[in-house]
């Protein structure tokens, strides 16, 4: 879901992911494809590009409300 939002935003703010971080991004995409099917990858990723940047901060902290 975090992997979505990531790239929804980017997407929003008309950024690029900086080169240092593509390996890094590259693996943890590979890594959460890897454990779940891919419906259920997809449904994780557009779930998560639903989300504004506020929840998905609050998400990746743990943060309710």
């Amino acid at each position: 879901q975090l992997l979505g939002a990531i790239a929804s935003a980017l997407r929003a703010l008309n950024v690029v992911m900086e080169y240092d971080t593509l390996h890094f991004h590259a693996q943890t995409l590979a890594a959460a494809r890897a454990q779940l099917s891919e419906a259920a990858f997809q449904s994780a990723w557009e779930e998560g590009g639903t989300w504004g940047l506020e929840e998905a901060v609050k998400k990746a902290l743990g943060v309710e409300g």
